[in-house]
């Protein structure tokens, strides 16, 4: 199901022009590297969004989430089947977006419930694309 996700976001970034890596490891300021599944780029800008999957966003995820943002000075995006919605509070007042996929939960946070559709794929390309070409 997320692999689906993850494919259907990569070909329609593709499709609008922006050159997406997999699987990229990325070294921050600090000399730590990174590992992320997705890694999207604006040849225009260079400006960069990261995507990472995690079965399941706790507090346990935002100390190096954020650090990795910080380091790389990438926007990160979220991909969760489960998440705690304060956690994801504090996640978002960091500009990580955290996107619920193929849940049935309900979080005010989250723009998806039930099941992930082509129409929340183009909303979250679309969100994704405004910050890559501001």
């Amino acid at each position: 199901m997320t692999s689906e996700i993850i494919e259907k976001l990569v070909k329609e970034f593709e499709k609008a022009g922006f050159k997406v890596h997999r699987r990229r490891t990325v070294s921050g300021i600090s000399g730590i590297t990174y590992s992320f599944e997705v890694l999207i780029e604006n040849p225009k800008t260079g400006k960069k969004i990261a995507i990472t999957y995690i079965d399941e966003v706790g507090f346990k995820d935002i100390l190096s989430i954020s650090a990795s943002r910080i380091d790389t000075g990438i926007g990160h995006v979220l991909l969760a089947r489960d998440a705690n919605p304060k956690a994801v509070e504090l996640l978002t007042r960091m500009g990580i977006n955290v996107y619920i996929v193929g849940s049935r939960r309900e979080l005010t946070t989250i723009i998806m419930k039930g099941e992930t559709t082509d129409n929340d794929i183009k909303l979250i390309v679309s969100r994704l694309r405004s910050t890559l070409e501001s």
